[in-house]
């Protein structure tokens, strides 16, 4: 098991979560980082997570495609 109090990445992405909306808000807010963003894929079912630190990443999400 991986404790994530040991773990510190400035970015994080996930793929084929398979979280609903409401959860993927909730989940993503406990896991540390101060910037996220998320794709709906395949009726609103798979997933692609994008999580960040501003301290460390600079970043421009510049287009996100359905």
């Amino acid at each position: 098991m991986v404790n994530e109090k040991n773990i510190n990445h400035d970015i994080l992405i996930l793929t084929e979560t398979m979280v609903n909306e409401e959860s993927t808000r909730r989940i993503i807010s406990s896991l540390g980082f101060c910037n996220y963003d998320f794709i709906l894929l395949n009726y609103h079912v798979w997933r692609i997570w994008l999580l960040w630190k501003d301290e460390n990443v600079g970043h421009n999400i510049i287009t996100k495609e359905h």
